[in-house]
């Protein structure tokens, strides 16, 4: 019962959930999707749930997400972590609300001092994320980020850093997302599978409204 609340704390301090009544009008309405991504992590090579806050009284979040996209010019503006329940936070689910267009999502992580700092943004891995016009429900990936353990704290609370120069893998979950989404709004439609791309120094950034079906070449 314990380690249910402790957990409860943690999750409800560190991820806004659920949607408004505006926001889901304007999903069914073509003008923003649901992007949805999940992030799964490890600690000293074992996994780690949930992954984006320390299952803990303090609930200190050990991932923080920016987004750059044509109003922010690519650079990184801090958002916060939303997810569509407390069940599929706790597995690492999290969504974004996005225009049509081309985004960008900069993720900053293991860190058991993570927070926005936004020159640490400048240098953190991001993926680019296409929403096509008139998408609404769009899995964009699931990451894999790893971190270790550098010793504890006061009450024996874990510090945990990213493991340095780390690969981080994208996954293709979609039949997990399809039914976190399905389940949540039964009235979806079609989820569509659009996997970020990892963007590279020296890649430019891309801010022009994708087509949905491109014109079809003679």
């Amino acid at each position: 019962m314990l380690g249910a609340l402790l957990l409860l704390l943690a999750l409800s301090g560190c991820a806004l959930v659920g949607l408004t009544g505006k926001e889901r009008s304007s999903i069914y309405a073509g003008d923003t999707a649901l992007v949805l991504v999940r992030v799964q992590c490890t600690v000293d090579d074992r996994p780690l749930e949930p992954c984006l806050s320390l299952p803990s009284l303090s609930g200190r979040r050990l991932i923080s997400f920016a987004l750059g996209s044509f109003d922010t010019f690519g650079e990184p503006r801090h958002i916060d972590v939303r997810a569509l329940s407390e069940e599929s936070i706790g597995a690492g689910w999290v969504f974004l609300l996005l225009s049509p267009g081309y985004h960008y999502l900069y993720v900053l992580g293991l860190d058991s001092n993570a927070g926005y700092q936004p020159a640490h943004f400048q240098d953190a891995p991001r993926w680019q994320i296409e929403v096509p016009e008139r998408a609404k429900w769009i899995y964009a990936g699931t990451l894999t980020l790893a971190g270790e353990e550098a010793g504890t704290l006061m009450f024996g609370e874990k510090i945990i850093v990213p493991v340095k120069n780390q690969d981080v893998p994208l996954s293709d979950d979609r039949e997990s997302a399809g039914r976190l989404l399905k389940g949540q709004f039964p009235d979806a439609g079609e989820v569509r599978t659009i996997l970020m791309k990892r963007w590279q120094p020296g890649d430019p950034f891309i801010f022009r409204s994708p087509w949905l079906d491109p014109p079809k070449q003679p």
